[in-house]
C-alpha cells in the first residue's frame, strides 16, 4: 500500500490529474486482462466492448498529450531563440 500510495503522489507532482486518471483506468484494464488469463474465464462481448473503449481512450489520451508536448516544445524553443536574437 504505501508503494502504491508513494507513486501516486509521484505521478501527481509530474503530470495533471487527467493523466492520474488515465493511469487508474490503465491498472484496471490491466488487472481484468491478466484476471481473464489467470482464472481462464470466457471474455463475454460487453467485457470486451469496455476493456476496447478503455484501451482506446488511453491510446487516444496519449497521441492528443504527445502532440501538445511537441508543439509546446516547439514554442519554447521559438521563444527562446527571439529572446536570444534579441
Amino acid at each position: 500500500a504505501l508503494g502504491v500510495n508513494v507513486s501516486n503522489i509521484v505521478v501527481l507532482a509530474h503530470s495533471s490529474a487527467l493523466t492520474y486518471q488515465v493511469l487508474g483506468h490503465a491498472k484496471t484494464v490491466l488487472t481484468l486482462a491478466i484476471g481473464f488469463i489467470l482464472f481462464d474465464r470466457g471474455l463475454a462481448v460487453r467485457r470486451a466492448v469496455g476493456v476496447g473503449l478503455a484501451l482506446a481512450g488511453m491510446v487516444s489520451y496519449a497521441h492528443v498529450r504527445g502532440h501538445q508536448q511537441e508543439q509546446h516544445l516547439a514554442l519554447t524553443r521559438t521563444l527562446s531563440a527571439a529572446t536570444v536574437a534579441v
